[in-house]
């Protein structure tokens, strides 16, 4: 039930960016409390034992998708000299968070920005679009991640040399 209000809020959203390029707060900000609320009554969402467990992940969920986020956005608006993403990115992956957690948080900004990236270079040259909403993208990398997501990444990490120790 809890994927389904959470993939819920992912379509529309989506939906709403892809049309209109927003994305509502009335989305997010409720998607925010309630990923983290979830995640205390129902700790398994973050992989946590118990409710402490739960929260703390989710917490670091939603400070990690919207500070990296807002950091990226910041970045990029000092360079580009425009806004370069919108607050709703930033609080949509500050909800994908709260939801997932943090490892979620990183899978989405990967492949979404992978998958972005591939559409927006066909929206480019064939339809000539300049900009093209990046939340309809991270949208479809958090649903993906429900389904794939961690066993790609145990994947990748059991069948590489990847090690963050050297």
């Amino acid at each position: 039930m809890i994927y389904l209000v959470f993939t819920l809020a992912l379509l529309v959203q989506s939906m709403i960016d892809f049309e209109h390029k927003i994305i509502p707060d009335a989305i997010t900000l409720p998607g925010i409390i309630l990923g983290f609320v979830f995640s205390g009554f129902f700790p398994a969402l973050q992989n946590a034992a118990d409710w402490k467990g739960g929260l703390w992940a989710s917490l670091i969920g939603i400070l990690a998708g919207g500070g990296v986020l807002y950091l990226i956005a910041i970045v990029a608006e000092k360079i580009l000299k425009k806004e370069a993403m919108g607050g709703g990115d930033v609080k949509l992956l500050a909800m994908i968070g709260a939801f997932l957690g943090i490892r979620s948080v990183v899978w989405t900004l990967f492949i979404g920005s992978v998958i972005g990236s591939v559409a927006g270079i066909y929206f480019k040259l064939k339809k000539s679009e300049d900009e093209i909403p990046f939340g309809p993208f991270l949208g479809l990398a958090a649903f993906l991640y429900i389904f794939i997501g961690e066993r790609v990444i145990h994947w990748y990490l059991t069948t590489t040399q990847f090690s963050l120790y050297p």
